[in-house]
């Protein structure tokens, strides 16, 4: 009887370590930044499925088609001529390739803030700032930063939080966060519910928060500003599966007020420094020490 209680409690006690060993799902540094845990999992990237002309799309518009670079009037495609759009668009397409996130880690749920960036930079250089926007600019992205401020930031933040776990994301940590899961390119929920994007006529970043969140919980992977991530870019349309090592700029993703769907779409690869005021950061915080 002692023997099986002292397995008893010895399996008590594993359950118990389990449990406290469990990251929680969300956690709230000494400067209100909410980060939120992405579990280890695996994406398909680098698909690119072009679509041939056919000849219902040339019967649609009507016998003007888009076509080598320019528009063209009366363009009544052959079926040779069709084929041929076939053909190259199969040549060009790209089966892409899996990328596997085998450790857990936390993400800024929001773009870090003006106020946020004040707190431990003691300066702000957003162009949307208190002076244009006294209400609200400190709940607005901090933006016009290049990709030596946001090491700078995250070299303070890591000094102020006494830890080494803070970092820029890697393009695919990013990319897997924005997709939430989803396969492709069309989010859950759409652009026009998550993402302050080309539509925002009045052409100015908004508050954090303003659109619904996507479907783990981050608001404005889409639009708002544009995010630096950890990657040098490869210079070409498409990512790698290896980052190169060294290069001239770094990966942004997810576009900015500025952008259209196209341009905010979790799979493009982008390098900076767009526009500039448009350009800002999102924070994160390892899951376990950094070694």
């Amino acid at each position: 009887m002692k023997g099986r209680l002292k397995i008893l409690l010895s399996a008590a006690a594993l359950c118990l370590l389990s449990a406290a060993a469990e990251p929680p799902p969300r956690i709230t540094n000494s400067l209100g930044m909410e980060f939120a845990l992405v579990s280890p999992g695996e994406m398909r990237v680098g698909v690119y499925q072009p679509h041939p002309l056919t000849a219902e799309d040339a019967k649609r518009i009507e016998g003007t088609v888009f076509k080598g670079g320019q528009f063209m009037k009366g363009f009544n495609p052959t079926p040779a001529e069709l084929q041929s759009d076939a053909d190259g668009a199969a040549r060009a397409a790209l089966k892409g390739f899996i990328v596997n996130l085998p450790h857990p880690y936390y993400l800024g749920v929001t773009e870090v803030t003006q106020a946020q960036w004040k707190a431990v930079m003691g300066s702000n250089p957003s162009t949307f700032n208190s002076e244009r926007y006294p209400g609200d600019a400190d709940h607005r992205p901090v933006e016009s930063i290049n990709w030596q401020d946001a090491q700078e930031f995250i070299k303070r933040l890591n000094a102020l939080e006494h830890t080494t776990r803070y970092r820029l994301p890697t393009e695919w940590e990013w990319e897997y966060a924005a997709r939430a899961g989803g396969a492709g390119d069309n989010p859950s929920p759409p652009f026009g519910d998550q993402a302050v994007g080309g539509y925002n006529s009045t052409l100015h970043t908004e508050p954090v928060r303003t659109k619904k969140p996507n479907a783990w919980g981050f608001y404005d992977m889409l639009g708002n500003v544009w995010e630096w991530t950890a990657d040098f870019d490869n210079g070409a349309f498409f990512a790698d599966p290896v980052p190169p090592k060294a290069g001239k700029q770094h990966v942004i993703k997810g576009g900015s007020f500025l952008s259209n769907e196209g341009t905010m779409a979790p799979s493009v690869h982008a390098a900076g420094p767009a526009s500039g005021f448009d350009v800002g950061l999102r924070v994160l915080r390892a899951a376990e020490p950094a070694q």
